[in-house]
């Protein structure tokens, strides 16, 4: 009965807890806890949870160490990891993509339009990304990779290779 308790207490926090903290930032009482926003949502994987800013969907294939620090965002595409696939922290996961002002007129969209789609990252199998690296949309990391501390990624990156770097460079082939 104890155990039935724990359970569905712990479940009835995670779903009140962002009203929760939106109340508490109403009335100006100071939380260690993350914000959420407008496009914002959890989701869970085994015991993790964390949050996910947009829409679109993160597709985590078996097991992923992901820490609470990750930041996802899905507004222009979805986010595929791989299987045994480790994430450091505060690492940025980007699909969000803003128009600029050429693709905003030949697409006749307004200024700073967000696209919803076509900015997909997909993680392979077995893939190291280390703390602090930021990976921009339209890219594909190959499997057995390994993203340097504060890389940040904007091309595609092959199998077995190291990038490192600000635009991310290989620096060795595995």
């Amino acid at each position: 009965m104890r155990r039935y308790l724990k359970k569905a207490l712990k479940n009835f926090l995670l779903i009140f807890e962002p009203m929760v903290l939106r109340i508490a930032e109403f009335y100006g009482i100071q939380t260690e806890r993350q914000r959420y926003g407008v496009h914002d949502r959890i989701i869970r994987h085994g015991d993790n949870r964390f949050v996910v800013h947009g829409m679109n969907d993160v597709i985590l294939e078996g097991d992923i160490a992901i820490p609470k620090s990750v930041y996802f965002n899905t507004r222009s595409g979805d986010i595929r990891i791989g299987r045994n696939t480790i994430l450091g922290e505060n690492v940025m996961l980007l699909t969000g993509k803003h128009l600029n002002i050429a693709e905003a007129k030949s697409q006749n969209l307004p200024f700073q339009h967000v696209p919803p789609k076509g900015r997909d990252i997909v993680i392979g199998r077995g893939c190291w990304i280390a703390s602090g690296s930021i990976i921009i949309g339209g890219v594909t990391i190959g499997d057995y990779s390994v993203v340097a501390a504060g890389a940040v990624v904007a091309k595609d990156v092959p199998e077995r290779v190291i990038v490192a770097g600000m635009p991310a460079d290989i620096i060795k082939r595995l």
